[in-house]
């Protein structure tokens, strides 16, 4: 449905809310089976929509990977993390080391994170993963690492390298008095993971 402040309609975008009579179980359900179970027939009906690119962000409470084959448009997968190779997506191990071999119940443990069974499948993922046209990768170490996966799950989908980044804004004015004249400003989770310590 529709969200209480839509967008003006001059800019074409729609919002589509997703909604479920289970509530908080729904992404629960998601997360633990991979598919998008409970908001499945909500999805399919507006993914069924007459477009010409899909393209899938977040999926991970959304849908998860079974999402990927909805709708009959060109499907684009874009990542922004590891969550495909990385149940903890960020491929920070319990060791607080990089992961250089997998170790992932150990890992989503000691992240207190539910573990999920379906990432045991590595055959149904990449059948999930094969009804994508193009991956989108941030960076170049992501890209390596979604087609060291996609290799040994014998998957090949084309994927591009375009680096995200944003637009600088416009502050309206000069910097506060009290900023020393060059500063950085870190937004995100402060955990060891983000090495923000490092930083």
């Amino acid at each position: 449905r529709e969200p209480a402040s839509s967008p003006e309609p001059s800019d074409g975008v729609v919002v589509h809310s997703l909604r479920s009579r289970f509530g908080k179980l729904s992404p629960v359900v998601t997360q633990q089976t991979g598919r998008p179970g409970l908001k499945k027939a909500e999805l399919e009906r507006i993914l069924s929509d007459n477009f010409d690119v899909i393209n899938f962000h977040n999926i991970s409470l959304v849908g998860g990977p079974g999402v990927l084959g909805m709708g009959s448009a060109t499907r684009v997968f874009t990542l922004h993390e590891h969550w495909w190779v990385c149940p903890t997506h960020i491929l920070y191990k319990y060791t607080d080391e990089l992961c250089e071999e997998r170790a992932c119940l150990r890992c989503t443990l000691a992240h207190h994170t539910p573990p999920q069974l379906w990432r045991g499948s590595q055959a149904w993922m990449g059948r999930c993963l094969s009804n994508v046209d193009l991956v989108v990768s941030p960076s170049e170490f992501t890209a390596s690492r979604h087609r060291e996966w996609m290799q040994s799950a014998g998957v090949d989908v084309p994927m591009r390298v375009i680096p995200e980044y944003s637009i600088p804004l416009d502050c309206g004015g000069s910097p506060s008095a009290d900023l020393p004249p060059r500063f950085f400003l870190y937004v995100g989770r402060l955990s060891k993971a983000k090495g923000v310590d490092s930083l």
